[in-house]
């Protein structure tokens, strides 16, 4: 499906966004565990996979669009030399807004672990306990995580009293009404970078919104140690 079609599917009731960099050897695999979530626990909505990518010149739109599925597909690209996870949750959510979806899902490229059911345990507070925000609980390693454990998960919990295990875990999943705040939001140039994870979840709470959170079991993807230095920085800032 071409950006310009978009208009044309009118409404949509879910949107799972898959945001991307070179991820062309696992990308299949995510978007294929996607669609059986979708079709198996909301055969009835209308849904809509998009690839929000940063013009990946490793073929990962080619094997995006070549994935075989039900529910309908999207690829969207910032332009080149444009970078940054936060640049493809604003053109995710942009087309979000457009769309007026219900239930926004955003899990990562390079999941190894996800399954159908994470698609089940994601949408179920936002579509049916009317929950904003959706944050993961994952079964990892103690030493796992590092930036988390150390600055975001005690920060927000000694200052603001938040018990959020997660609060920049990846994947997530959040109400229309919550996205169309956040479009309303300054979004810095370290928000469109590694920073939007924590920008989603300081914004939930600072405009008041519903938040839970679901266990998805273990979370198996590519190491982040290689990203540990910006991310940090970007993050933190």
């Amino acid at each position: 499906m071409k950006l310009s079609s978009i208009k044309q599917l009118k409404e949509v009731d879910i949107i799972v966004g898959i945001p991307s960099y070179n991820e062309a050897d696992n990308i299949d695999y995510v978007v294929k565990q996607v669609d059986k979530g979708l079709s198996k626990y909301y055969p009835k909505l209308k849904s809509l996979i998009i690839n929000v990518d940063n013009n990946s010149p490793d073929g990962t739109k080619k094997v995006f669009e070549n994935t075989k599925t039900k529910s309908k597909k999207l690829y969207i690209t910032t332009r080149p030399g444009i970078a940054g996870k936060g640049y493809n949750f604003f053109n995710l959510f942009k087309v979000a807004k457009e769309l007026d979806a219900k239930l926004i899902i955003v899990v990562d490229a390079d999941l190894k672990s996800i399954t159908p059911m994470w698609i089940r345990d994601l949408g179920e507070p936002i579509l049916k306990e009317k929950y904003d925000f959706i944050t993961p609980i994952y079964a990892r390693h103690e030493y796992d995580g590092s930036i988390t454990n150390h600055i975001c998960y005690p920060l927000f919990y000694g200052l603001l009293g938040k018990n959020i295990r997660q609060p920049i875990g990846g994947d997530f999943s959040m109400s229309g009404d919550l996205v169309k705040y956040l479009m309303q939001q300054k979004w810095i140039v370290t928000t469109k970078k590694y920073g939007i994870d924590i920008f989603l979840t300081s914004h939930a709470i600072f405009g008041n919104f519903k938040i839970g959170q679901t266990n998805l079991g273990a979370k198996i993807h590519k190491p982040s140690a290689p990203k540990l230095g910006p991310m940090f920085t970007q993050v933190v800032t």
